[in-house]
This record gives structure tokens, C-alpha cells and sequence, in this order.
């Protein structure tokens, strides 16, 4: 996000377009992505006005929709639209269609995990069948180990954003510096002056 510039921390809009079963899920990790240490993020939720079924892209927010998207290959997918290889807008999905049948720490992790996506932030891990790393940014098949950020989640937003009271500093001879530019993932081709999509496929569908 663009305001990376800036070092003061990322202040962000989320636009809740979920259902109502989906409201416990989301109301905690807006609270434990809000609570970290470094404190970096500042969101300010709003109610979509009208759901929209589509989830499209708003300029300058992350749009947070569940709904049924059929057998695909991925429980949660986000994808942030970018803009000279900033994020400018971001749509996080979680597919019922599997998580229906999956359990309420699934949810709560996919949840946490397609946020994290949103305020720029890769894969900790992709290896499901490692030790598992105890944030939500690791996959993993224990759910449970893997429900909140962590610190080394904030350390590293801190890098891209700065703290929101802007004490963040690199080093006394470079003074102030935060990037939050995208590199997790590939992407198309583009220009640096193009607009474009990049998708982050998250926690896959591994069968036997």
C-alpha cells in the first residue's frame, strides 16, 4: 500500500461483505491483526452498504467476501490489484464450499491467513507437513497451532509500514525507510506504469 512511504504505519479501510456466520471469525482477526506488537495497523471496518455477490475491487481498500465458489483448489484465495508494484486494492475470499465442512479453527485460520495477504504479507512457510511455525501465515493441517499473527508477522510489516506513532527508524545513517513494495507470488507481465491483478492462492486442498 502506498502509504508505506509515509513510515507512519498503514491505516486501512476493510469493507465487511460477509455473512452473518462469518461475522465471529472476522471480528477476531480484525482484533488480533489490530493488537500487534509492533503496533502498525489501523483499521477501520464498514458494512457493505449492498452486498455485493461479485466482490469487486474498491480503490484504496480490502474487500472481505465468502460465498460459494465451487471445488476449486484453495479455501481462501486473495488478490490485490497493484499499482507500480503497490498495493492500491485487495478482495480476500473464503470459499464455503469447503470451509462449510471444515472446522471453526479452519475458518478462523483462513480468515486470519487471506487479512495478512491483504496488508501485503507472503507465505511464512508452504510446507502443510512441517512444524508448524504458530502464526496464521504458515501452512499447516492443525489448524489450531496456526490461529493468530505473530510478532515476526508485525516485525515485518513494521519494515514495510513503520509504527503508526512513526518511531520506526532502519538505522541512525539511513534514518526512516519502509517499502512496502509486492514480491510475494507471481504475477503477469506488466509495466511498472499498468494496473494489474495478482492472485495469491492460500492454504490448497490436499488430498490422499
Amino acid at each position: 500500500w502506498g502509504q508505506s512511504r509515509l513510515c507512519r504505519g498503514l491505516k486501512l479501510k476493510i469493507i465487511n461483505n460477509l455473512d452473518e456466520e462469518w461475522e465471529p471469525y472476522f471480528q477476531q482477526s480484525i482484533k488480533d491483526w489490530e493488537q500487534g506488537d509492533p503496533d502498525v495497523l489501523s483499521l477501520s471496518v464498514t458494512k457493505a452498504a449492498v452486498h455485493d455477490p461479485d466482490c469487486e475491487f474498491v480503490t484504496g481498500s480490502m474487500k472481505v467476501c465468502n460465498g460459494d465458489y465451487g471445488n476449486t483448489d484453495w479455501v481462501g484465495l486473495n488478490e490485490v490489484m497493484l499499482l507500480d508494484d503497490q498495493i492500491i486494492a485487495s478482495v480476500a475470499f473464503m470459499n464455503d464450499y469447503h470451509l462449510d465442512r471444515m472446522s471453526v479453527e479452519a475458518k478462523q485460520n483462513t480468515m486470519c491467513h487471506e487479512l495478512g495477504h491483504g496488508f501485503g504479507l507472503g507465505h511464512w512457510d508452504e510446507n502443510f507437513w512441517n512444524r508448524d511455525m504458530g502464526n496464521c501465515m504458515d501452512y499447516t493441517n492443525t489448524y489450531e497451532n496456526n490461529q493468530l499473527p505473530d510478532r515476526s508477522n508485525f516485525l515485518f510489516l513494521e519494515r514495510m509500514y513503520g509504527k503508526l506513532d512513526g518511531t520506526s527508524f532502519v538505522n541512525n545513517t539511513e534514518g526512516l525507510y519502509c517499502s512496502s513494495k509486492v514480491e510475494y507470488g507471481s504475477s503477469t507481465s506488466s509495466s511498472r506504469s499498468e494496473i494489474f491483478k495478482k492472485r495469491v492462492l492460500t492454504q490448497e486442498i490436499i488430498t490422499d
